[in-house]
This record gives structure tokens, sequence and C-alpha cells, in this order.
């Protein structure tokens, strides 16, 4: 199983390609920061092995406890990952590195924070996490990292340059929660439009049951609304 959680939906960048870079301008939806009991109850229902990737809507590495909240799930033998802008990663390079993070990916959007990289890759050395620069354009330089991802940008969740109908593998295993504890049907559901349950009431299997279930409708033609728009997966 894989599972985005959005620890918190505050940001202190504004993306050219977010589509909440507008978020405080605009008040789009309620902010917030995941509370620990919440993100334990998120955690004791996974097992060994399964996936959490520390990022939705906002800036993971603003929480005050995304420390311990890495090694709570490192605790419990799950695989993390983590996304962020890079602009706190030299001021939180201890955290991070000793949290026993397995993943990190950098997002490089418009400037890049290279003094905040390097001196968190300088710290880190040859220990964990691998980090990775995930870069959608081409750049004369860029900061210190294990490895570079070329990637297209993505069209969200209200594009209409979508290029076919087919049915999502996110469905499969896979769920995301924001901040508050309730549902996300994946990690580009920004909108909440499928906020239906809530994880301090129903469990993350019923969850995953539903994800199935709307992938099922998509093998037979039946797109929900969001999905009819979203070219994300086919990135």
């Amino acid at each position: 199983m894989r599972i985005n959680i959005d620890v918190t939906n505050h940001c202190n960048k504004a993306c050219s390609i977010c589509p909440m870079k507008d978020r405080y301008k605009k008040n789009l939806f309620p902010m917030g920061y995941m509370d620990l009991e919440t993100f334990t109850n998120i955690i004791e229902q996974l097992k060994a092995g399964d996936e959490v990737d520390f990022h939705k809507d906002g800036e993971p590495l603003l929480h005050p406890y995304i420390g311990w909240m890495i090694k709570y799930a490192k605790s419990s033998a799950l695989f993390t990952h983590l996304v962020t802008n890079g602009i706190l990663l030299g001021k939180k390079k201890e955290r991070i590195v000793d949290s026993g993070l397995d993943l990190l990916t950098v997002s490089i959007v418009d400037d890049i924070p290279s003094d905040s990289i390097n001196e968190f890759m300088d710290y880190k050395g040859e220990r964990k996490p691998v980090t990775q620069l995930k870069i959608y354009k081409d750049y004369d330089s860029l900061p210190k990292a294990d490895k570079v991802i070329k990637r297209n940008i993505h069209q969200w969740t209200d594009s209409k340059a979508r290029k076919a109908l087919n049915p999502c593998s996110k469905l499969l295993g896979y769920t995301a929660i924001n901040w508050d504890g309730s549902w996300a049907l994946c990690c580009v559901d920004y909108k909440r439009e499928f906020s239906l349950f809530n994880i301090k009431e129903v469990p993350l299997k019923r969850w995953l049951e539903v994800s199935r279930m709307i992938y099922g409708w998509q093998k037979e033609g039946l797109f929900l609304a969001p999905c009819k728009t979203c070219n994300y997966w086919e990135d």
C-alpha cells in the first residue's frame, strides 16, 4: 500500500505550476497542521513495507514535528519518502537525516534554493536519504544531489489537455489523506472533491475498497468528473 499524507497544506512558496499557489490570497481551503494523534492513527493501520509519502498540497518541512513523524513511520518498518521545495533543507538537515528518511525529492520549480540544498547534501554525505532533484526544464547549473530526474509538467485535475481515458492505476492500493484527516482520492485531489470520509471515523481499509470500486467504474468507461480531465498519472 502507498499513501500520501499531507501533514500541512501551508507552504512557503508559490510555484508557478502549483494549483494552490494562491492559497492565501483566495482563502481556498481551511489551513492547518496534522495533529500527532491523527498521524499515529494512520501509521498504525499500515503494515511493514508500505510506503508513506509526505507530500500533497503543502510543504511538509513546515510541520514542527516532521522529524518525529518520519521516525515514527520508520519504527513500523515503512518506506518513507518526502517531497519538498528545498527552502528549509539546510535549516532542518539534522532532523531529516537523523529521522531515517529513505527518499527525498526536491521539486525544482522557478528559482532554486541552491545554498540550502548544498548545505543539506554536505551534512548528509553518504547517508540516507537518497536525494533526487526533480526538474521540469533545463538549468545552467544545479545544486548537489544523488540523482536528477527530468519530468514533464503535469496538468493537475483542471486541465483541458487530457490525452486519453484509461483506468487509473493510482486507485489500486493507494490513497491520500489531508491534514485534517479527511480522505483524498489521490495526491492531485487538491480541490477536496472526494472528502467523503475521515480517518478518525472510517478506517483505511474502507477507503481502499471505495478506490477499487471507482477503478472498476473506470474500466467500464464511467469516469467521475475530476478524473475526466486528469493526466497526472500518464507522465
